[in-house]
């Protein structure tokens, strides 16, 4: 059994590592999206440097790399059953921030994370981007309206589970590792609105 979770936890990680925001900047002349605008590579990045269309690639690639890492170890380890799930999801979130194809310089995760919510928990994947659009039109800032939307995690949590066992590590985990990613955005976002 804990191979079976290591396997799928290393899949994960394989398909999070995946560095779609640097091969479709690439694709519009960027020749490494890690040295332009905020230095992420994620989809903010890649809509303000190359623009709508690299960065509707990107999203849709790293919500996929969530969803493959879920769906994958499910139907290939499922003697582990959702264990394999959280496992990978995490593997994937990983991958993501610290990708091996990548020199270990990645982005922040918010959509491969999202991937893995679309498998394991839609609703709650609904409730987290509601707070995140509240938040943004609020705030108007990217940093401040994730943080705040992995801030309500727990509650929503207890209000669409109520006590989520093996759910609620993986979720609280991977919400504190996005969470540490935005540190540095959500300083100067906080210095902006004051």
């Amino acid at each position: 059994m804990n191979l079976i979770l290591l396997l799928s936890a290393l899949l994960g990680y394989v398909l999070g590592s995946f560095p779609s925001a640097v091969i479709f900047a690439r694709q519009k002349g960027i020749e490494d999206i890690r040295k332009t605008g905020s230095g992420n590579m994620g989809t903010f990045n890649v809509l303000r440097t190359a623009g709508k269309g690299p960065a509707f690639k990107t999203l849709a690639a790293d919500v996929l790399k969530g969803v493959g890492a879920a769906a994958a170890a499910y139907f290939i380890f499922s003697e582990a059953g959702k264990t394999s799930i959280y496992f990978a999801g995490m593997g994937a979130v990983l991958g993501h921030m610290f990708p091996v194809f990548a020199g270990f310089q990645g982005g922040k995760s918010l959509a491969a994370f999202s991937g893995v919510l679309l498998i394991i928990s839609p609703a709650l994947l609904a409730g987290i981007l509601a707070a995140w659009i509240l938040m943004y039109h609020i705030f108007n800032r990217i940093a401040v309206s994730s943080f705040i939307a992995f801030c309500l995690l727990p509650s929503l949590i207890e209000i669409i589970y109520a006590g989520a066992g093996e759910r609620l590590i993986f979720l609280m985990a991977a919400g504190g590792f996005i969470g540490l990613r935005h540190r540095g955005d959500l300083s100067e976002d906080i210095k902006s609105l004051i």
